[in-house]
C-alpha cells in the first residue's frame, strides 16, 4: 500500500512505522512537501491513503471526498465519534497511544521555579476553562493535560516510541541507545 506522509521522519511517518511493526503491514511511503500535498494526493488517487493530523481532513472527510479511517486514539474524538479510534479497533496498539503532535508551554531550562509556578498556575485555571475545551474540540485536539514529572514522562516514551520505530524500520543510522534513550518494548516484555 502506497502511504503519503510530509516525509521521513515526521509523525506521520512514524505513525505508518507503528501500524508496521505492530501489525505486520506492509507500505511504500511517498514524501510529499507536508501534510496538504499528501492529503491532495489521496484525493487525486496518486497515492491509496495518507496519515494526516485529522484537523488537517475533517472538511474533506465531512464532505465526501475521503473517508476518516481511524484515529490515533483510544477514544473517540469529540465531533468524530463516527471515526473509531485505532486502539479500539488493535487492542494491541493501546499502550502507544494517544500518539501524534503534542503541543504546551515549555520554558527555557533553568526558568526561576516562581515563574513556573505563575505559569502553571495560570494553564491550571486554562486546562478547565469552557473555551479552552471547546477551542480543542473545534480543532479535534485530544487533551491530555500533563505538567511537571507527569508531562516531561510522557516526552520522553514519546521520543523513545519515535526513535525506536525509526531505528528499527532501519531510518536511522544509530541505535537510540547510544543517546540513552530507552527501549519501551523491551522494558514492557520484561515487567511482563
Amino acid at each position: 500500500m502506497r502511504i503519503g506522509t510530509a516525509g521521513p521522519g515526521t509523525v506521520p511517518h512514524v505513525s505508518g512505522l507503528m501500524l508496521q511493526q505492530k501489525l505486520g503491514c506492509k507500505f511504500t511511503f511517498v514524501p510529499y512537501q507536508g501534510g496538504a500535498p499528501a492529503i491532495t494526493a489521496v484525493m487525486g488517487a496518486q497515492v491509496d491513503a495518507t496519515i494526516e493530523m485529522v484537523q488537517s481532513m475533517v472538511s474533506a472527510h465531512k464532505g465526501g471526498q475521503l473517508k476518516i479511517l481511524a484515529s490515533f486514539t483510544n477514544v473517540p474524538i469529540p465531533g468524530l465519534e463516527e471515526v473509531p479510534p485505532i486502539g479500539q479497533i488493535y487492542p494491541e496498539l493501546q499502550e502507544d497511544l494517544p500518539y501524534g503532535p503534542y503541543f504546551g508551554p515549555f520554558v527555557k531550562k533553568g526558568t526561576p521555579q516562581e515563574v513556573i509556578d505563575v505559569l502553571k498556575e495560570a494553564m491550571d485555571k486554562v486546562i478547565v476553562d469552557q473555551r479552552w475545551i471547546d477551542y480543542t474540540n473545534n480543532l479535534y485536539l485530544t487533551r491530555i493535560n500533563y505538567s511537571g514529572e507527569e508531562a516531561i514522562e510522557y516526552l520522553e516514551n514519546w521520543t523513545a516510541k519515535a526513535a525506536w520505530l525509526l531505528y528499527n524500520a532501519g531510518a536511522a543510522a544509530h541505535s537510540p541507545t547510544k543517546f540513552g534513550i530507552k527501549n519501551l518494548d523491551l522494558l514492557r516484555k520484561l515487567e511482563k
